[in-house]
């Protein structure tokens, strides 16, 4: 073996990002950023202006501005030119605005990047605004507008930002409507002269900042910026900051930002990955030595500031002075949630002291023992909670506690703010100075998160950096994330002061099902018998507020009587329509939370120290030659006074030799260059047995191997490096099996473990057949709440955990540092297999299901779409309403005794990826496989004995539904909420086939292929809905392709004769007009996207976990190599053949055969697509629609044609003609293609299937 070869390099390199900020000549600000990992290239722009720069009449304008430059350009006017280039580079884009900028962004393969940038740059240079776009684009906002209308976390920020004060600017609605940008009918040409002039005042060089990320050299990258940003307009723009925020409060928060310049970015730059702790230390008493005079520094380095600094000033415009103060808002929701949200404004914070607000944060967000949360939960008023200064107000922040409370909590309102209140002055009575580590827990979090480098998803790096103020210093541009590490004691105890009963706004969402419970509960008796009988609440209301409530009957209300002693304080949001009114707290509550300090319940303390937070973020290296040079192949570990370990554990030396050893001196006959990765040496199926490679990366050092470099260095000279391609098998006993796979993604030491415990499938249906459906997921839910507070420190300490149902029993995912990941899944494993719960937790935790059950019934129209179709496709085919009700069906005994019964019988497959090695990554799941002897010290502490193995033969690995061909079912679905005013449509259609990579990687490239089509035609011509999107879906029997759309203002019949309409005619045009050139940028795109990395080490870990119980790592591997083969024409016949079937395949061929331009050798293509190998498709279609469209329920699709005036405005007689002209008739639709099935309940749909000969259960 060539001992070059075998040498190890995992060393951290934080030092290879390169960063570079300048200013082009018209005064745009720019951040470059060089990665050498980054496997894409990313740009962003962003424009400081947005919805507080509307025009007061014309809500929304920025937004529409933002839509409108996607369009096209004078440079590139094909409307979806962008898009198109983009989907078929394997690229993708967004954009958005907020209250204070506009912000675009792509990213896309490096190499297109030059052809993206110049589209891109041309949004800024010379937009069109194509007039005849304008009244879709307004439409589409319209459809925007109405999809954020039933979610409450919308909602409930729409009223706090009506309740500002009057001439805040954050009133104003971002989103907009159709009526407020047009403001009230203007017509498409004069909509764009205001567009014009509003591009034309802030859109302009220095009101804006551009952000690249790339693998790109600096020098090219600036390059590129000179060439195509140059020629945005120089215009003086005022600042955000200067035109919005008063000069006494920003003149102090310049005042401050000067004061600790210098001494935040030797902070911010100084806590590096690439530092051994040793020089972490060295640079710490360095530091300290230099700010001696202005505070003490840590070692996670951060200042604990002793020099005073200017008080920050309170604005003089909050909320609306003449609010209630000593009331609560209440929301009528659209989700059966109950939400408490208590806001409090604070003095506007320099970024430099974020820390100082973390702690507010932190300990009134805290989950450990003895925390807000946790006695809140032990007296059964809230189920989670979440706090922070988070809002941001321009001129002040706000400082904010969310509560999801119980029916208890709602019930006892007072006492839960009581509670906050105490929580509050409990932390305002420590005395100064403050612990340290209550701010350095912040700063190591921090730290944590910063060091996960963004090479695997450069847009958020770009997006970020566009963002950052042009206010910020030039140093400061790239350490945004890092800022905030001074603790400011002043500030800390001058923001407590501002939280206070007096100060509060408190608002309450409450589903609109139980509004009237709510109200009769709060509301003086004795008002009602005032009121004369008959009093009819909706007579006396306004119009804006009957549609606000739709067709809500007053039962779901309360009584008239009730009803109208709230009519006087009912208020309606001018744009989204949301209901909502005060109502007093009991007034002898405000004067308990003002004087709250003496009777701060004993239960309530401040959390302690959390150990798991490390501050050592370097690398550990995993093995050294000698480990590859070791003889021995095999070893054993035993557990002291236990049964083996293992069977086997094998080194790397072992399964080199067992997969034959692939680093040897022929070692040039082993490897290839791959072209679309040309600095990574990768797999290629000439030669398989590359596949089993275990180190992470080797260095091939070209100076002491010259020869050998010459032969397979890359183009650029640098070191190739050799990177594992997927998963080994490390430990395989019955019952067990570890597989490994050593990665440093992130940069950091994290280790990542999916583990699948598959449980006798016989319990699943045991729980159905007795009517306890459910009763597997709430045992996850118990597990995770039983061990919150005990893993809540460890995941404060970088450690996430998930637990989750499949069909096979649940999955484990967990991702921390090596410090603390074992210890999780060793608690975990613990309670997995010998459960205990209280009955308290037990129905607290069978509420939350439940309330999470029935806001799931009641979800936006395309996710209930979603849920539907699996339904439908589930072995089970079990509905919200079997589940719902066995969920509620379930007692504490019967959950109990299932509880013990599930880790009985199991089998265990994990991997586990990340900086660790193979013997590491045993001791991890370990706990699974042990046996240790009854009332050993181990067993008290959390190991546990393993289980008896499940046999093979009870697994449900295989159950698919495999659908019966040349048939169309419709599930036809009404929405529950009467308020719901959007239709969704899923339509979907499948292939039966055998497990098949190629027809896997078809139905992913046709999507390719299809999205922005589709996109195009439904969404940007015909403003079917806001949300148009396709994805392939194939499974182990099937392949195919879905189609989902959701909008306002058409029926589901509509929609769905739309879809398929419009398919038809992309079959006949654009798949017939596929040019090879777009179909080799496709495959091109689709191959980059196949082979980059994963995004993060859990990510990484994921992936490779879908593909763990049939080892299936190689044919995904193989997935470049199958796209390379597929030719344009198997592509279309795949696609004719996926939507049509088999004759209308026929038709095809004999259309191209007609086709002059075709070769003899084209018509005889070897690649032509093989129907042979499938039936008939079968098109699943999935209608949700609003309660008053319900009339269309089984009704079939509209043969009308589709008409829809380019120009909607009123023309005069003279213009008739031309108006007429402007018409177009969409393609018609299609009577179905199959015989039609309608399904009222998907329930069902297994039933009906059972019934086709054609249906096959495959178990």
């Amino acid at each position: 073996m060539n001992p070059e070869m075998a040498k190890l390099m995992i060393t951290p390199d934080y030092s290879r990002l390169q960063f570079r900020a300048i200013t082009l000549p018209n005064s745009l600000s720019v951040s470059l950023m060089h990665d050498p990992d980054a496997t894409d290239s990313a740009i962003a722009l962003s424009v400081f202006t947005g919805s507080v720069r509307d025009p007061e009449d014309r809500n929304g304008l920025n937004h529409f501005l933002e839509h409108m430059l996607f369009i096209s350009t004078e440079k590139y006017p094909k409307e979806d030119d962008f898009q198109q280039f983009l989907t078929n580079q394997g690229g993708m884009y967004n954009g958005f605005t907020s209250d204070r900028n506009v912000s675009y962004f792509l990213t896309v393969k490096t190499k297109s990047f030059s052809e993206a940038i110049d589209r891109f740059s041309s949004f800024f240079i010379c937009p069109t605004f194509n007039e005849d776009a304008a009244d879709r684009e307004v439409n589409a906002i319209q459809n925007e507008h109405s999809m954020h209308l039933n979610t409450d976390g919308y909602l409930i920020s729409r009223v706090i930002d009506s309740c500002l004060d009057p001439h805040h600017p954050k009133r104003k609605y971002p989103c907009g409507t159709k009526e407020t940008i047009t403001s009230g009918g203007q017509s498409p040409k004069e909509t764009v002269k205001t567009l014009r002039q509003l591009f034309a005042t802030y859109y302009n060089a220095p009101n804006m900042r551009l952000a690249m990320y790339s693998e790109l050299p600096l020098d090219e990258q600036e390059a590129l910026v000179k060439q195509f940003f140059s020629d945005i307009p120089s215009t003086p723009v005022m600042s955000i900051w200067d035109e919005f925020i008063p000069k006494n409060i920003s003149s102090v928060i310049d005042s401050i930002n000067t004061l600790l310049s210098d001494v935040e970015y030797d902070l911010a730059s100084s806590f590096h990955i690439n530092k051994k702790p040793e020089e972490l230390r060295e640079t710490q008493e360095m530091l300290q030595k230099k700010y001696s005079e202005m505070g003490d520094i840590d070692d996670t380095f951060t200042m604990y500031l002793k020099q005073d600094h200017p008080t920050i000033p309170f604005p003089e415009r909050t909320f609306d002075k003449s609010l209630p103060r000593s009331s609560v808002c209440v929301i009528v929701g659209k989700q059966p949630q109950n939400i408490l949200s208590l806001r409090f404004p604070v003095p506007l914070i320099p970024a430099s002291m974020g820390i100082t607000t973390g702690i507010l944060g932190m300990v009134v967000g805290h989950e450990s023992e003895g925390s807000l949360l946790s006695l809140l939960k032990i007296r059964g008023l809230a189920t989670s909670l979440s706090a922070g200064v988070a809002e941001d107000y321009l001129d002040f922040k706000m400082f904010l506690c969310d509560i999801v409370l119980t029916e208890n909590g709602l019930n006892h309102l007072e006492d839960v703010i009581t509670l906050f209140f105490e929580t509050i002055s409990l932390l305002s009575s420590v005395p100064s100075p403050l612990p340290p580590y209550l701010y350095n827990e912040s700063s190591l979090q921090s730290a944590q998160h910063c060091h996960q480098t963004n090479s695997e998803r450069p847009f958020s790096a770009a997006l970020g950096a566009s963002m950052v103020p042009l206010v910020t210093p030039k140093p400061f541009v790239f350490a945004q994330i890092m800022r905030g590490r001074v603790f400011s004691e002043k500030l800390f105890r001058d923001i407590m002061k501002y939280i206070r009963p007096d100060t509060m706004l408190s608002f309450l969402i409450v589903p609109v099902g139980k509004v009237g419970d709510f109200i009769t509960s709060r509301i003086d008796q004795s008002l009602l018998g005032k009121i004369a009988e008959g009093t009819e609440l909706f007579d006396s209301l306004d119009k804006t507020v009957q549609t606000a409530f739709g067709d809500v009957s007053k039962q779901t209300l309360g009584s008239d009587k009730i009803l109208s002693c709230i009519a006087p304080l009912l208020k309606v949001d001018p744009f989204v329509n949301v209901l909502h009114f005060f109502i007093p707290f009991n007034p002898k509550y405000p004067k308990i939370w003002a004087e709250v300090a003496p009777h701060i319940s004993p239960q309530l303390k401040i959390h302690e120290p959390n150990p798991y937070l490390s501050k050592d973020l370097s690398l550990h290296p995993i093995f050294d030659c000698s480990e590859l040079h070791r003889q021995t192949s095999t070893k054993s570990t035993k557990n002291k006074g236990s049964a083996p370990v293992s069977k086997e554990i094998r080194t790397i030396e072992a399964i080199l030799k067992e997969h034959g050893s692939i680093l040897h001196e022929e070692a040039e006959h082993d490897f290839c260059v791959d072209p679309f990765r040309p600095h990574s040496l990768s797999y290629t199926p000439i030669l398989p047995k590359l596949l089993p490679v275990v180190l992470d990366s080797i260095t091939i050092n070209t100076s002491t191997d010259p020869e050998h470099a010459s032969r397979i260095a890359s183009p650029t000279g640098s070191p190739t490096v050799l990177t594992p391609l997927y998963p080994i098998l490390v430990l395989n006993q019955p019952g067990l099996r570890v597989y490994y796979k050593q990665s440093t993604a992130n940069r950091t030491p994290i280790i990542a473990a999916s583990i699948q415990i598959e449980t006798n499938n016989k319990l699943d249906k045991e729980v159905i057949q007795t009517g306890k459906t459910g009763a597997m997921r709430l045992f996850s839910d118990l597990l995770v709440q039983k061990l919150n507070e005990k893993l809540y420190e460890m995941e404060m300490g970088s450690l996430e955990v998930t637990l989750n149902r499949n069909d096979d029993g649940f999955v484990m995912n967990i991702v921390g540092t090596r410090s603390n990941i074992r210890k999780g899944v060793e608690l975990i494993a613990s309670e997995f297999f010998r459960p205990s719960f209280s009955y308290s937790l037990f129905e607290r935790v069978k509420r939350t299901r439940l309330d999470n059950l029935r806001t799931g019934m009641h979800g936006k129209p395309y996710q209930l779409a979603m849920q539907l179709r699996s339904i439908a496709l589930s072995p089970e085919g079990l509905g919200f309403k079997p589940i719902l009700e066995g969920t509620e069906n379930l007692k504490y005994e019967d959950m109990m005794d299932l509880a013990k019964r599930i880790g009985k019988s199991v089998n265990v497959m994990a991997l586990v990826n990340g900086n660790c090695g193979i013997e590491e990554a045993v001791e991890i799941v370990k706990v699974f496989c042990v046996p240790v002897e009854e009332g050993s010290e181990e067993q008290k502490d959390t190991t546990v004995a393993h289980p008896t193995i499940l046999p093979p033969n009870s697994l449900s690995e295989n159950r698919v539904v495999v659908l019966p061909p040349a048939k169309t079912f419709i599930i036809d679905h009404i929405h529950p909420k009467p308020s719901e005013t959007n239709s969704s449509v899923l339509v979907s259609s499948t292939l039966t086939t055998a497990i098949n990579v190629r027809a896997a990687i078809l139905s992913s490239l046709l999507n390719t292929f299809l999205s922005p089509h589709i996109f195009n035609r439904l969404r940007t011509k015909e403003t079917l809905g806001y949300l148009v999107t396709s994805f392939p879906q194939p499974s182990l029997w099937t392949t195919g392709l879905a189609i989902l759309v959701q909008g306002a203002g058409h029926d589901v019949c509509v929609l769905q004769s739309r879809i398929m309409a419009n398919m038809e005619a992309i079959l006949n045009e654009e798949l017939r007009e596929l040019s090879d050139e777009e179909f080799a940028a496709i495959k091109a795109g689709l191959i980059h996207n196949s082979m980059k990395k994963a995004s993060s080490i859990s990510a990484e870990v994921e992936w490779s976990a879908e593909a763990m119980p049939r080892e299936e790592w190689m044919a995904r591997m193989e997935h470049s190599g199958v796209i390379k083969q597929i030719q344009k024409r198997e592509l279309q016949e795949f696609c004719v053949m996926l939507w049509g079937g088999k004759d209308r395949l026929t038709q095809w061929r004999e259309g191209q055969k007609s086709d002059e331009t075709k070769t003899e050798e084209e018509l005889q293509d070897p690649h032509a697509f093989n129907p042979i190998d499938y039936e008939d498709p079968t098109h699943l279609v999935v209608r949700v629609m609003p309660q008053h469209l319900k009339d269309c329920f089984h009704k079939p699709s509209s043969l009308e044609p589709f008409v829809r005036s380019e120009n909607d405005a009123e023309s005069d007689d003279e213009e008739e003609d031309e108006q007429a002209e402007k018409d177009v008739v969409y393609p018609p639709p299609l009577p179905p293609q199959f015989p039609v099935e309608f399904i009222d309940d998907p329930t069902q749909f297994r039933q009906f299937c059972s019934l086709s000969p054609n249906f096959r259960f495959v178990d």
